[in-house]
């Protein structure tokens, strides 16, 4: 149940929420939990309106989640113990049509302009 405070849930307790409930709901696709916690709180702060907060820590966790909710945004790491670099984006943007933020801590030159 979506309600006005965000509420974190893990792909091993997955609720979906029927349509007349009207939340946010967003990914975060995060192998580091520290990263992960800061994440939640950016998402938390940053929202007035009621969310649904999703959590994966793989690539493969994450695609099962987008498929089996109706995710309206994901923040994607791009380096997963399952998925490396621009591929792991490719494979959730074929998975998805809604807005993709990459997180990441990989410092590469030219990495923006591959993105």
């Amino acid at each position: 149940m979506c309600i006005g405070r965000a509420k974190m849930t893990s792909i091993s307790s997955i609720s979906l929420l029927s349509e007349a409930e009207n939340c946010l709901r967003v990914l975060i696709v995060e192998d580091v939990e520290t990263d992960a916690i800061v994440a939640t709180a950016a998402v938390k702060k940053a929202m007035s309106g009621p969310v649904e907060i999703l959590r994966a820590d793989t690539l493969a966790k994450a695609l099962g989640i987008i498929w089996t909710a109706d995710v309206h945004l994901v923040l994607l790491d791009l380096n997963l113990p399952d998925s490396r670099g621009l591929e792991t984006l490719k494979r959730a943007r074929a998975a998805t049509a809604c807005p993709i933020i990459v997180i990441t801590s990989e410092d590469r030159p030219g990495l923006d302009d591959e993105v």
